[in-house]
């Protein structure tokens, strides 16, 4: 059983998915943003399946998506941040809020740019 939630900026409020992998993660047909949700500044995975206590922040954009889908599969907890998109906290402040073991960032290699890299210990002001 997974529960997916996060807020939808379009509808103004928050959404849980809960299910199977395929009911919660998966987004229908197979089309670009089939897994887990369209972008968004932050999702949170919990897999009631695996209660291993693995909970990982994956920073990550688009390109990034598949991969926190299956992701989701082998750990406890997974946080899923956009740091293109508005922030509440930054990402040190959600590593120690949420407890993270692991941190892994997935970015395409157009991020290792100086101007579109991120500092984690600011806010994200989106863009």
């Amino acid at each position: 059983m997974f529960s997916v939630e996060y807020s939808m900026k379009t509808l103004n409020k928050p959404v849980v998915r809960e299910g199977s992998f395929k009911e919660a993660i998966l987004n229908g047909e197979p089309t670009y943003d089939m897994y887990i949700t369209s972008d968004n500044s932050m999702i949170h995975v919990d897999n009631e399946l695996n209660t291993n206590g693995k909970r990982v922040l994956l920073i990550k954009d688009s390109f990034a998506v598949p991969v926190a889908a299956w992701l989701s599969c082998i750990v406890d907890e997974l946080w899923i941040v956009d740091l293109r998109y508005e922030q509440t906290a930054s990402v040190k402040q959600y590593i120690q809020d949420y407890e993270i073991d692991t941190v892994i960032v997935l970015y395409n290699p157009d991020a290792l740019n100086s101007e579109v890299f991120f500092n984690y210990n600011e806010v994200s002001k989106g863009s």
